[in-house]
């Protein structure tokens, strides 16, 4: 792919990081990044108090979801705050690969068959209900070339756990809560402070604040890349 590149006239990329990956194995004639936009039909969740509690994670059985350690992380909370009564909902597992995470040495069968709900494939709607529906999407991917799924989270108004690395710091700025995705320690302790409401009310109206930043920014973006790829011979 890199041998490729350089034969293309223009390479057109999703964020600053991606395109620097790409520079730093390859050195196309041009390139520019132009920001993505989301399918899915998110609507605004309500308020803290409306939610059902549990954390959402979605895409579990790609490797770079991080879903093991995050996993871990969580039964680890679950087992330190006995008291809290937050759940742990999954995409993108079906009975094969749960099978496989049975063996995973952090597998607690206990913790995951109280507090963990697994789905297999869901469509649009149902994850546009997952949403809408969490008290916190649990993002702890360990590389991402921009992040749909945190824009989704963004505009659904759901407050983020977020992996300080990547694209992600990009994409959403200061309105995430930040850990360090190669950490289990740093994941439970994400999850222990977004399991508290009043956190999770800050976070909400942060993202609700950059919300109409983050639009402006993805509309100015498509109508750059339409008028620069409407050019391109």
């Amino acid at each position: 792919m890199a041998q490729k590149l350089q034969f293309a006239d223009k390479v057109f990329t999703v964020s600053n990081y991606s395109l620097k990956q790409i520079t730093s194995c390859a050195h196309p004639k041009y390139i520019k990044p132009y920001y993505c936009g989301i399918n899915l039909d998110v609507k605004k969740a309500g308020e803290s108090k409306d939610r059902k509690r549990y954390f959402l994670f979605v895409s579990a059985k790609r490797s770079e979801k991080n879903f093991l350690r995050t996993l871990e992380a969580f039964i680890r909370y679950a087992k330190e705050e006995q008291g809290e009564d937050y759940s742990l909902y999954v995409t993108g597992l079906d009975q094969g690969m749960v099978k496989k995470l049975r063996r995973y040495r952090g597998w607690d069968s206990s913790v995951i068959k109280q507090r963990v709900k697994i789905f297999d494939y869901i469509d649009a709607e149902q994850l546009a209900e997952l949403y809408q529906n969490a008290s916190v999407i649990l993002y702890t991917s360990k590389s991402e070339g921009f992040g749909l799924p945190a824009l989704e989270a963004c505009f659904s108004g759901i407050p983020l756990i977020a992996p300080y690395g990547s694209a992600v710091p990009e994409v959403l700025e200061s309105s995430a809560y930040y850990i360090d995705p190669h950490s289990v320690d740093s994941i439970c302790e994400g999850i222990k402070a977004m399991a508290d409401t009043k956190i999770q009310e800050d976070y909400r109206k942060r993202m609700l604040r950059y919300e109409q930043v983050a639009r402006k920014r993805i509309e100015l973006s498509d109508e750059n890349f339409v008028k620069e790829f409407s050019q391109t011979k």
